[in-house]
């Protein structure tokens, strides 16, 4: 199946060719949803050079190959990462992080590197070790959300030491040159390619978006929920039958398998990062063909996971994070043949702590890329902190 590029993606297409000559890391913001595999493959098809293409995770890869098939000769691609059991370097090769980053010697020859979901770039991490080793090569970086909470910050004030436990910043700050392209959820939404999102706000239990770390947050919130919230929660349960696919993103495992049991007269099923792989391919394959309507799950299910039916998502899970709260809504914004909107039942003031997906923009003010949100310009902001004296 060739695929006809929407006129957004052609100019990203665009703008990656016109930026190839600038030896530096670039990076182009694309919504969840907007298509950014077949970006990839449309502008590999076009220079027709090597490049390697990295990715956090096999089922990105899995996606990333199936749309560039689509465009060259299998033969020219191949596939470089040990949960594949493959070591093929070839004209394009696809390659996950954790397999290639200390043998950047085999990829010398290559002059493109692009980085899917480039947000899990780290300083001196995995990929940073793998451009280092490669020498001189243009670095392309695509994600939906181009900044990223810093944590651990320490800084002196007014005669005080603070500590900071997250500072969100711009991925320009942290290593990367410059944005070339961007466009918002909304233009995309208004444009009829995403799904318009509709929030209902139900917060028997509100998280205490004032404590350090998401971990906390998450961990004061699952107590309540578990003490007092969860009557509200089974209100919201027993309005999924009118609902073809939901997902439940839930605070802890046990929370979610709670919820899964008492979530009657419907099709449900549970999956987390202990569940076993081929158990866990089982029921994901069953909840995209319909078969299991409602899904629990804790820590799963968010980068790399498509599923364009998917009409509901409650969000039980309490977030200060950009990343990971684009990340999980992100899951609905697709379209589907008789989808006319995705449902966002919020527990825990999430939405209402960092906005609508759609208020979410990143734009640049006075020559600073920065991320706007309902709350504000946020670059530089301190999400969450404590002090402590010198």
């Amino acid at each position: 199946m060739k695929y006809v590029l929407r006129k957004y993606q052609i100019a990203a297409v665009l703008a990656m060719q016109a930026d190839l000559q600038n030896h530096s890391k670039s990076i182009l913001s694309l919504p969840t949803g907007s298509g950014k595999s077949l970006v990839i493959a449309e502008f590999i098809n076009r220079v027709d050079k090597p490049a390697i293409i990295l990715q956090p995770s096999r089922e990105i890869l899995a996606q990333n190959v199936d749309k560039l098939s689509t465009y060259v000769d299998k033969s020219d691609i191949g596939i470089y990462s040990a949960s594949f059991n493959s070591r093929e370097i070839k004209k394009y090769t696809f390659a996950t992080i954790q397999s290639v980053y200390k043998k950047s010697e085999l990829f010398e020859h290559f002059g493109g590197v692009i980085i899917d979901e480039v947000h899990f770039y780290k300083s001196g991490g995995m990929f940073d070790k793998f451009l280092q080793g490669i020498g001189t090569a243009k670095v392309f970086g695509l994600t939906a959300t181009p900044f990223k909470l810093v944590q651990k910050k320490r800084y002196d004030w007014k005669s005080r030491t603070v500590y900071i436990s997250g500072v969100l910043q711009m991925m320009t700050q942290l290593g990367f040159d410059d944005i070339i392209y961007t466009i918002s959820t909304k233009e995309l939404t208004d444009q009829g390619f995403l799904s318009p999102m509709v929030y209902e706000t139900h917060e028997s239990v509100e998280a205490n978006f004032d404590l350090n770390s998401d971990k906390q947050i998450m961990a004061e919130f699952d107590l309540m929920l578990s003490l007092s919230g969860l009557d509200n929660i089974t209100t919201i349960l027993n309005q999924l039958d009118n609902y073809k696919s939901t997902i439940v993103f839930c605070p802890s495992v046990s929370t979610a398998m709670r919820l899964e049991k008492i979530t009657t007269g419907i099709s449900t099923a549970f999956v987390s990062g202990e569940t076993p792989s081929k158990e866990r391919k089982r029921i994901l394959e069953d909840f995209q063909s319909g078969k299991i309507r409602v899904i629990f799950n804790c820590e799963v299910l968010t980068t790399g996971f498509d599923h364009p039916a998917l009409d509901c998502i409650v969000l039980a899970r309490p977030t200060k994070s950009l990343n990971l709260y684009n990340q999980m809504i992100g899951r609905g914004t697709r379209t589907a043949e008789g989808k006319a909107k995705c449902t966002v039942f919020d527990i825990t003031g999430t939405a209402k702590h960092l906005g609508r997906l759609d208020e979410i923009v990143v734009e640049k003010i006075d020559g600073q890329w920065d991320v706007m949100t309902a709350r504000g310009k946020t670059r530089n902001k301190i999400m969450s902190y404590y002090r402590g004296k010198v």
